[in-house]
């Protein structure tokens, strides 16, 4: 996963294998929040449940995370290991300044 701060200094993800909807929403549900993303960490980490943001719908559902856009039919599902390894990447990035 690509992560770094585009010219308005706001924080974006780009993946290459990984599924696009998860770059989609930490850059824009996530957001460079430490404090949410530390929450979704340990929902990811221990929890069974749906979390609604700006843009996408997060289930979590024993060892899968589903992720649904809000403004289309779009859904994505992937192991949840993928969810936590990505959170975990993206809150040392957006924390580090």
């Amino acid at each position: 996963m690509k992560l770094y701060r585009d010219q308005q200094g706001m924080a974006r993800a780009e993946v290459e294998n990984e599924p696009v909807m998860l770059a989609e929403f930490l850059t824009s549900d996530v957001q460079a929040d430490v404090a949410a993303t530390k929450e979704l960490l340990a929902l990811a980490d221990h929890s069974v449940g749906e979390v609604s943001g700006n843009a996408h719908c997060l289930l979590l559902d024993g060892d899968d995370a589903v992720l649904e856009n809000l403004f289309s039919d779009e859904v994505c599902r992937f192991e949840r290991r993928m969810l936590i390894e990505a959170l975990e990447q993206w809150l040392a990035f957006i924390d580090k300044e």
